[in-house]
């Protein structure tokens, strides 16, 4: 399997399928570098009663964050920066923290990339060596972002730092991931390069609400209901992450049609989260 980044249109036009989603528990930190890779695999359906054998496309999608490896603490003191909040404390550029962090943003980003990499590679060997399934390719049309980073780019003129946080880049030509929640679809997108966004699009739908108001709000029959169809965990620890804890995916497709344009439509049949 190659890892290479495909930046080119997988198939010709809009189409859907089906997904397999594979997420790392590893690291929950909100600032940590947050990624996702997805392939598609190839392989003919078994014939049943009275129809046809036709070629499927499954797609597997995994997604990681790596553990958080800096912290700022209260370094603005020293360059005498007085600020209304310890919590919007900065590392001014030039500085030797700020070169120091910026290298290991990028090197946090580049461990990222291969750790999904190999998790993408263990998956689809597991599913080869299942014998749950047909033989399928996997030859493989990939496509990896991040969507918690930050990254220098050239915008309006000038060299800047552009932080994504919840967010893909989204340059003419440039394919992505946006998943829905679990229960929800998903869309494979390619980049419109619309300046007013830095050329960037959303992630995902966002959260609705704060994790801790979806466990208080929602019961395990309310999650059972929102994700039928789809197997995946039913129990009280993922309730924070139940489908109504998010906005709809739908709405905010809408919202950017003007940052990409829509590929591939994703059902998701499995979510595993661990």
């Amino acid at each position: 399997m190659s890892g290479r980044q495909c930046n080119r249109e997988c198939n010709a036009g809009s189409s859907s399928g089906r997904t397999l989603d594979f997420e790392s528990g590893y690291g929950r930190s909100n600032r940590s570098p947050a990624t996702s890779s997805l392939t598609i695999l190839k392989f003919p359906l078994r014939p049943m009663a009275g129809r046809c054998a036709l070629n499927a496309e499954i797609v597997v999608r995994v997604h990681g964050r790596e553990p958080e490896l800096w912290s700022i603490g209260r370094m603005a003191d020293q360059w005498m920066i007085n600020l209304p909040d310890k919590d919007l404390a900065y590392l001014p550029q030039g500085t030797e923290h700020f070169e120091d962090y910026v290298r290991a943003v990028h090197w946090a980003q580049d461990y990222a990339l291969a750790n999904r990499d190999l998790m993408m590679r263990n998956l689809i060997a597991a599913v080869q060596a299942s014998g749950e399934a047909p033989a399928f390719e996997a030859n493989v049309e990939v496509v990896s972002c991040h969507h918690n980073y930050v990254t220098w780019e050239h915008h309006y003129g000038e060299n800047v730092l552009i932080t994504r946080k919840g967010a893909v880049r989204a340059r003419e030509g440039d394919m992505g991931i946006i998943p829905g929640s679990m229960g929800a679809r998903s869309y494979i997108v390619r980049g419109k390069g619309n300046p007013e966004s830095f050329m960037s699009c959303s992630h995902g739908a966002g959260r609705a609400m704060s994790r801790t108001e979806a466990k208080r709000r929602f019961t395990l029959d309310d999650h059972a209901k929102a994700t039928a169809g789809v197997e995946c965990r039913k129990d009280a620890d993922v309730i924070d992450e139940t489908p109504m804890a998010y906005k709809s995916i739908d709405a905010v497709m809408e919202a950017q049609r003007d940052l990409v344009d829509v590929v591939h439509t994703l059902r998701q049949v499995v979510c595993v989260k661990g």
